[in-house]
């Protein structure tokens, strides 16, 4: 067991084994990547206000705002005017699992293997090539997710919904004003289930790929770009419904006001 009390710009070398990462801070920025040896490195650039815990146990790694936790991360209140800052960079193994929470920050992450979740309340997210199984809960920060190998599960409010260059194996999204943008090329077949009430969805998937289609918005316009996908328009329901290769693959989509765009991607 270790532990820091971190109140000013600091660096430091935590011995392994580091299996999991929990990283909570309130505002600020926070950087996690991946790194040579099973032991983490921790660099505070800039702290500001109440300091922040930093602790080793049995292979979990700590770095949090005393009093912020996960389980009410997305309703946090700050106490009176009391401000909390902090600007961390975090090195970890490869294939650790990854918690990231933040209030009011900026969050990246990139080149985890694990298993990764983040929630956000206000900022933006990025995550950029991992191979574990994705969770992402946003109120009104966008998600841009970039060379992701696992399943993807996403939820936000207003925030809009990214994934580029996706290899999942199923993808679930949630959103009510965001837009939804899904740009994916799994090798195999792949699940979507997407709920959004305004915001627009976009599917983009190889030309070549199998789905059994089933799109519906209620006032929003649907296009396919696919002959096997029929559209239909009828009083209160639009729908794009059909099948694309060999239906292996699954796309629902459920929208209230949002149109709705099936794309087809150039033969790599």
């Amino acid at each position: 067991m270790a532990e820091w009390t971190v109140r000013e710009p600091t660096a430091l070398e935590v011995d392994g084994p580091v299996r999991e990462v929990d990283v909570r801070i309130v505002s600020g920025h926070v950087d996690l990547v991946n790194a040579d040896g099973p032991g983490a490195q921790v660099e505070v650039t800039a702290i500001d206000g109440p300091p922040l815990r930093v602790g080793l146990v049995g292979g979990r790694l700590t770095i949090e705002h005393e009093d912020l936790h996960w389980s009410s991360l997305l309703s946090w209140r700050p106490f009176g005017h009391e401000r909390r800052r902090a600007t961390v960079s975090v090195a970890v193994p490869a294939e650790c699992r990854v918690s990231v929470g933040v209030v009011s920050a900026d969050a990246v992450v990139a080149g985890i293997d694990g298993d990764v979740r983040i929630r956000c309340v206000d900022g933006d997210v990025v995550l950029d090539r991992a191979g574990g199984s994705v969770q992402v809960q946003s109120v009104s920060g966008d998600v841009e997710l970039r060379g992701i190998t696992g399943s993807i599960a996403l939820t936000t409010v207003s925030g809009g919904l990214t994934v580029v260059d996706g290899r999942p194996p199923a993808v679930k999204a949630k959103s009510v004003s965001g837009d939804v943008t899904l740009d994916l090329h799994a090798p195999g077949a792949v699940v979507v289930d997407v709920t959004t009430v305004s915001g627009d969805l976009t599917v983009r998937v190889p030309a070549s790929a199998g789905l059994d289609v089933d799109v519906v918005s209620a006032s929003g316009d649907v296009a396919s770009a696919f002959d096997g996908v029929e559209l239909t328009r009828l009083p209160g329901v639009h729908r794009l419904s059909g099948r694309v290769g060999d239906g292996a693959g699954r796309l629902r989509g459920r929208s209230v006001s949002g149109r709705v765009a099936l794309l087809a991607a150039p033969q790599e």
